[in-house]
C-alpha cells in the first residue's frame, strides 16, 4: 500500500540498496494502481465497516481436504500415505497458488494424521519401519525452518531403538523419536514471512525422521498416513 512518507529514507553517505530503492518506487506504484491505504482518506471519509469491500485489510486463501480417520485407510478417500525415504513428501490438495503486490503474508496449516511407535518394528517377511512423522511448511519450493514440527537438526536428534533378545532376534521397536507419533494426532503448524511482488506457491510437506535401519526388509507403510488437512494462506495488506 502507499504511505505518506518512504519506507526507506536514503541519505548520504549510507551505500545505496537495489532493495530499498525498489519499496520506495513500490509505493508509488500501488497509489497509481489504486492500493490505497489510510495515508489516502481523510479522517471520518467512511462512515462504517459495511463501505469496505472484505479483502480490504486482508487477502485469504484456503484449501481443505476431507478424510475420515476411523476406517481402513486403504480405502477411505482422501488418505494420504507417506512413504518410508527421507525426503520432503508434499501432501495432496495443500497448494495455495497466489499473485501478491509484495508484503507480510502469514501461512497457517493443520491436519490430522497416524504413525504409533509401537508398531514399528521389522520381521523377517517385512516392516514398518516408522519414526513418526515430521512435517513443515514450503514456500516456492523452500522448506520454512521456523514451520518445521519435530526435530530441525537431524543430525543431533536422537532416535533411539530397542531390539529384543534372542530368540526370536526378528526386529526392533523405535523407543524415542524426534518426531510426532501416535495412532491418532493433530498437527499445527504456521510461519509469517515476507514476499515480494509476483506469484508464490505454498505447501504442506512431511517426512520421517528417519527411513530404515534394515536394509533386508521390505517396507510396507499403509499405518503411516495424513487424513484430513487444511492450508491457509493470509496477505497481510498495509
Amino acid at each position: 500500500m502507499s504511505w505518506k512518507f518512504p519506507a526507506r529514507n536514503i541519505k548520504n553517505p549510507e551505500v545505496i540498496s537495489m532493495d530499498d530503492i525498489n519499496e520506495n518506487f513500490r509505493e508509488v506504484v500501488e497509489e497509481a494502481t489504486g492500493a490505497l491505504n489510510e495515508h489516502n482518506w481523510k479522517a471520518g471519509a467512511f462512515a462504517n465497516r459495511e463501505q469496505l469491500a472484505d479483502n480490504a485489510g486482508i487477502e485469504l486463501h484456503r484449501v481443505r481436504i476431507s478424510a475420515n480417520p476411523n476406517t481402513d485407510p486403504d480405502i477411505t478417500a482422501n488418505i494420504q500415505v507417506i512413504n518410508l525415504d527421507r525426503d520432503w513428501q508434499e501432501l495432496s490438495g495443500t497448494e495455495v497458488v497466489f499473485n501478491s503486490t509484495g508484503g507480510t503474508v502469514w501461512i497457517m496449516a493443520s491436519l490430522q494424521a497416524s504413525s504409533p511407535l509401537d508398531l514399528s518394528w521389522f520381521t523377517t517377511g517385512g516392516a514398518n519401519g516408522r519414526f513418526g512423522l515430521q512435517f513443515a511448511l514450503s514456500l516456492n519450493g523452500a522448506v520454512l525452518a521456523q514451520s518445521i514440527i519435530g526435530g530441525a537438526d537431524l543430525s543431533n536428534d536422537q532416535i533411539s531403538t530397542f531390539r529384543p533378545p534372542s530368540p526370536p532376534l526378528i526386529g526392533f521397536s523405535c523407543i524415542n523419536s524426534p518426531a510426532p507419533s501416535s495412532l491418532f494426532f493433530s498437527i499445527v503448524s504456521e510461519a509469517i514471512v515476507d514476499v515480494p511482488p509476483g506469484k508464490h506457491t505454498v505447501r504442506v510437506v512431511s517426512a520421517p525422521p528417519k527411513a530404515s535401519d534394515y536394509s533386508g526388509a521390505t517396507l510396507a507403510n499403509k499405518a503411516k498416513w495424513v487424513g484430513s488437512r487444511e492450508l491457509i494462506v493470509l496477505e497481510l495488506l498495509r
